[in-house]
């Protein structure tokens, strides 16, 4: 199964997300589009992984460096207003250098690391966070949703029952 449906399966089986945002995220074509996307750029990474000998030689510290450089790329972008389409090929690239630190830290970890672990983590975070949007809690402010968020981090954190 691809990895972008992997998640969108694990996302929605997780207990949250079930009626009609379910039925939303279930739909969503832009889900779709990207794991077909990753699905590529996955591809492309790990033939790199294979057969690049500049890829060969990265570590997870040289990729760090490259993912800051286009993190800043993004970040000229946006603060330029520039095209959408320089945006979308910033980010681009920025997902390639994730895909690639992950291909770095699972050769380093032997096979230990798996990106879609922290994604699916991630993934729960988030929704646990937001039970504005994932559960039956209420808000219609920024600042309430900014609250709840806080609420569900301390609580995660043991600083609330």
């Amino acid at each position: 199964m691809a990895f972008v449906g992997y998640l969108h399966i694990k996302v929605l089986g997780s207990g949250f997300g079930r009626g009609v945002r379910g039925r939303w995220l279930r739909q969503s074509s832009n889900l779709r589009r990207n794991s077909k996307a990753f699905d590529r750029m996955e591809e492309i990474v790990d033939k790199l992984g294979k057969e690049c000998p500049w890829t060969k030689s990265q570590s997870s510290d040289s990729i760090i460096k490259h993912i800051r450089e286009e993190v800043e790329e993004v970040e000229d972008e946006i603060e330029r207003n520039e095209e959408l389409s320089l945006i979308e090929e910033e980010l681009g690239d920025v997902v390639f250098n994730i895909l690639l630190l992950s291909e770095v830290l699972q050769k380093e970890s032997k096979g230990g690391f798996k990106l879609e672990r922290g994604i699916l983590k991630t993934a729960d975070k988030v929704m646990r966070r937001s039970p504005h949007v994932f559960g039956q809690e209420k808000a219609t402010t920024v600042q309430e949703a900014m609250d709840l968020w806080q609420r569900e981090k301390k609580r995660e954190k043991g600083m609330l029952p």
